[in-house]
C-alpha cells in the first residue's frame, strides 16, 4: 500500500514539475468562482496576484504590498495601488498581519486561503488558530465595495 502511495506522490510531483520547477501558487477554483472575487475590479485582481507572486510556500503573513515593492511589478500609481489594496482586503482575500509605521516597518499581508506561517521573533496581528488553518475570510459574502464608505468607516 505504501508503495502505491509513493508512486502516486511521485507522479503528482512530476505533474507539478512539468508546469515549472519553481514555487507555485495554488488557488482553489471556488475562490475564482466566488462572488467576492468576481466583484473585484481588475486592478484589485491584478494586485492579488502580484501579492501572491511573493508566496514561497513558507512566508504567508509576510507578503508586502508597499509601493516600492509593487513598482517592480509595474504599479505606477500610489493612488491606484491603495485603492486596489483596500478592495482586496474588503473582500477578504488578504488580511493585514502587520501594521506598518514610519520606521521602515511595512504593512504585511497573508493570503486567506492559506494558513499563516510562523517566523521566529515575529508577532503578527492574527489569531493563534490562523497558524493551524486558513482564515478563509474570502468565503464571507461582502457587500459591493464602496471606496467612499471605506474612507468614512476608517475615519470613524
Amino acid at each position: 500500500m505504501s508503495n502505491r502511495r509513493s508512486l502516486k506522490q511521485t507522479a503528482n510531483q512530476a505533474a507539478w514539475s512539468e508546469l515549472d520547477p519553481g514555487p507555485k501558487v495554488v488557488v482553489p477554483k471556488t475562490i475564482l468562482d466566488h462572488e467576492n472575487y468576481l466583484r473585484m475590479k481588475w486592478s484589485a485582481r491584478s494586485l492579488l496576484w502580484d501579492i501572491a507572486a511573493q508566496f514561497t510556500g513558507h512566508n504567508n503573513g509576510f507578503l508586502c504590498a508597499s509601493f516600492s515593492v509593487m513598482q517592480e511589478r509595474n504599479w505606477g500609481s500610489k493612488t491606484t495601488l491603495a485603492a486596489a489594496l483596500a478592495e482586496v482586503e474588503h473582500y477578504g482575500l488578504i488580511v493585514k498581519t502587520q501594521q506598518g509605521d514610519r520606521t521602515h516597518k511595512p504593512n504585511l499581508f497573508a493570503l486567506t486561503w492559506r494558513k499563516i506561517n510562523k517566523r521566529e521573533g515575529a508577532t503578527l496581528l492574527t489569531p493563534d488558530w490562523a497558524y493551524v488553518q486558513p482564515m478563509a475570510t474570502w468565503k464571507e459574502s461582502r457587500p459591493l465595495y464602496d471606496p467612499d464608505a471605506e474612507v468614512e468607516r476608517k475615519a470613524a
